[in-house]
C-alpha cells in the first residue's frame, strides 16, 4: 500500500517567487459548467448550489466543528476518510481528479493550481485559476460558479499529487514576492504548506451531486468533497472565515465514469439497518405464507 502524502520534504517556509506555468501547458483547460450549471445538477439549491458565494466581504463563514446553515454539514480540518480511500484507489488504477469552483469572498487576488510532485514551486506544478475574482464588473470577474478542470493521473501519480492555494496578502495587487505577506497552502500534504496552521476546512462527509457524464450521455450521482480555504496573512493572522475559496472535488475512473467511493461509517450503519429490517420482514412474510 502506498501511503499518500508521506515522504515529501519539509517546506514550512515554501515560497513561490513566480506563478507556475498555466495549466494549458499541461493540456489541462478550465471549462465552464455548461449543462451542469442547471438547477437539476450542480446548480441545485439542495446540493452544490447551496454553497455558491461571491463577494469581497465576510459572509457565509464556515466554522470547524459546527453544522453549516446550507445543508447542515459539519466541517473539520481533516478530510473525510472516504476522500483518502478515493485517492488511494485512483493512485492504484489511475483516473481523473476534478476541481470545481464554487465561490469566494477574498479581497485578495489569490491563485490556485496543482502539482504532481507535491511541491507547489516544483517543475511539475501548474496554475489553473489566476488572480481569482468572481465579484465586480464584467471586466474584473474572471471566474464563476461551476468553472472546473480535470487532471488525468496515471497509476502511481496520486501519491504525490496535490492542489495548492497561493495568497498574495494584499488587496487587488501583488507584492514583489508572492508569499511576502500571504502564503502557499496545500490540500493534502501539510509539509508543503507555508503554515503549520490548517488552511483547508473540509466537509465531514461527501455530498451526492448529480453530474452530466459525457461517456454515459446521462446524468449520474457523483460523490463530491467540499473544502473551504483560508488566505492566511503571515504577519497578522486571518479572519478565519474559511470561504476565501470554496472548492469541490470529484473523482472519476479513467473511462470518465464516476468513481464509487466507500460509504461513510454513518452510511454503512444505515445500510446495515435497512438490510436487518428487510431480513426480519422477509422472515415474517415467510412465516405468514407457510401452510
Amino acid at each position: 500500500m502506498v501511503l499518500l502524502g508521506l515522504g515529501l520534504p519539509c517546506l514550512v517556509n515554501a515560497q513561490l517567487p513566480s506563478l507556475p506555468p498555466n495549466s494549458s501547458n499541461d493540456g489541462v483547460v478550465v471549462k465552464p459548467a455548461g449543462v451542469n450549471s442547471s438547477p437539476a445538477l450542480w446548480g441545485s439549491p439542495t446540493s452544490l448550489g447551496a454553497y455558491q458565494i461571491s463577494g469581497d466581504d465576510y459572509q457565509k463563514p464556515l466554522h470547524p466543528g459546527s453544522p453549516d446553515q446550507e445543508l447542515g454539514l459539519t466541517w473539520n480540518f481533516s478530510a473525510p476518510s472516504s476522500l483518502a480511500t478515493a485517492r488511494q484507489a485512483i493512485n492504484t488504477t489511475g483516473g481523473i481528479v476534478r476541481a470545481i469552483f464554487v465561490g469566494e469572498t477574498a479581497g485578495w487576488l489569490n491563485d490556485f493550481g496543482y502539482t504532481y510532485s507535491g511541491v507547489p514551486s516544483g517543475q511539475k506544478s501548474y496554475t489553473a485559476w489566476q488572480r481569482i475574482q468572481s465579484f465586480g464588473s464584467t471586466n474584473d470577474t474572471n471566474i464563476k460558479f461551476g468553472d472546473y478542470f480535470d487532471v488525468n493521473l496515471a497509476p502511481g501519480q496520486m501519491a504525490n499529487f496535490d492542489f495548492w492555494f497561493s495568497a498574495p496578502g494584499e488587496m487587488g495587487s501583488r507584492p514583489t514576492s508572492l508569499t511576502d505577506l500571504g502564503g502557499v497552502y496545500t490540500a493534502f500534504n501539510s509539509s508543503a504548506s507555508s503554515s503549520s496552521t490548517p488552511q483547508y476546512l473540509w466537509a465531514a462527509s461527501s455530498i451526492t451531486v448529480d453530474t452530466w457524464i459525457p461517456s454515459l450521455s446521462a446524468a449520474a450521482p457523483v460523490a463530491t468533497y467540499l473544502a473551504g480555504i483560508e488566505d492566511w496573512r503571515i504577519d497578522r493572522g486571518s479572519d478565519r472565515d474559511y470561504n476565501d475559496l470554496v472548492l469541490a472535488l470529484q473523482f472519476y475512473n479513467s473511462d470518465g465514469t464516476p468513481f464509487t467511493a466507500v460509504p461513510e461509517p454513518g452510511t454503512w450503519a444505515a445500510i446495515a439497518g435497512i438490510l436487518a429490517f428487510g431480513f426480519v420482514l422477509i422472515r415474517r412474510l415467510g412465516f405468514r405464507q407457510a401452510p
